[in-house]
């Protein structure tokens, strides 16, 4: 999957070895295991106060929001100067 060039600026979506990426934010249960984000081909990071950040792939989209245990998600926008 390619991304329209909009959906790349709007969304700050990142190309890593030749797969676009989308970056956000979660809200975990306590059951949460990061392994199920990593079979996804994504990473996350370290927890803060039960938050998150994710990257995953954005051919699994679908397959990340049928996730189990992420309570909350909000995609990552780029930040830009006003």
């Amino acid at each position: 999957y390619t991304p329209t060039a909009a959906l790349v600026d709007e969304y700050g979506l990142g190309e890593q070895s030749g797969m676009f990426h989308f970056s956000g934010f979660v809200k975990t249960a306590s059951a949460f295991d990061p392994a199920s984000i990593e079979s996804l081909g994504g990473n996350t990071g370290i927890p803060a106060g039960g938050m998150r950040t994710i990257t995953v792939p954005v051919r699994k989209l679908n397959e990340f929001l049928q996730l189990q245990n992420i309570e909350y998600f909000e995609i990552a926008s780029e930040a830009r100067n006003k």
